[in-house]
């Protein structure tokens, strides 16, 4: 994450950058409805290592949560075509 520092007049503004790494579990679920159409549900959930702050003069002034989640559900559609679709 880029960080842009702008400052009140007295003060001197510093831009940084803000890493962490996520190890990540992903969990999915899926159903085939018929023969191209299947419906798909993910969840992603993770920690930040080490947890992202942001500090002003040695004094935290601003932190991300250390707990990452998403949820997606999906409508996969397979199209026909390739090597089954050539065989009659």
């Amino acid at each position: 994450m880029d960080l842009d520092g702008r400052a009140a007049p007295g003060y001197v503004g510093k831009d940084d950058e803000l890493g962490a790494a996520v190890p990540f579990l992903n969990v999915v679920l899926a159903q085939n409805v018929g023969a191209s159409l299947a419906v798909e549900a993910s969840l992603f959930a993770g920690l930040s290592v080490p947890r992202p702050t942001v500090r002003f003069e040695g004094r935290e002034v601003a932190a991300w949560g250390r707990a990452v989640t998403a949820a997606i559900l999906a409508v996969d559609w397979t199209l026909p075509i390739g090597l089954e679709s050539t065989r009659k």
